[in-house]
């Protein structure tokens, strides 16, 4: 039932509009993460995707994943077997704008890793 309620509201929306939101939403992350001292944003600003891959400098993946989860943001470490065959690949964090995300839903990682950046644990 869900998903026939989403596949009607993605018709009613327009799959252009919503896939135009989520990807303004996700440079609006992108653009405010590489603000971040320590922030490492991987993609292009401007990428058409929902998805925001970065590292914070002086922090591993997992332990950045951990951080915003104990602050109930759901994001993703990605380890290095994930490519194992990509030369120099880091582990990384990513997160995603989805079609139901709100202007809080994109200041609360962004903040959370302000105040992980001040804390006296990097």
């Amino acid at each position: 039932m869900g998903f026939a309620r989403a596949l009607v509201e993605l018709e009613e929306e327009g799959i252009h509009n919503v896939s135009a939101r989520i990807a303004w939403m996700a440079s609006r992350v992108r653009r405010t993460l590489q603000t971040l001292a320590g922030c490492a944003v991987l993609k292009p600003l401007d990428e058409p995707s929902g998805i925001v891959t970065f590292r914070c400098e002086g922090m591993g993946a997992s332990d950045v994943r951990t951080k915003l989860l104990a602050q109930g943001i759901l994001v993703s470490a990605i380890p290095v077997e994930r490519a194992p065959l990509e030369p120099g690949f880091r582990p990384l964090v990513r997160v995603a704008a989805h079609a139901y995300s709100n202007d809080s839903d994109l200041e609360r990682p962004v903040d959370a890793l302000r105040s992980i950046e001040k804390s006296p644990v990097l």
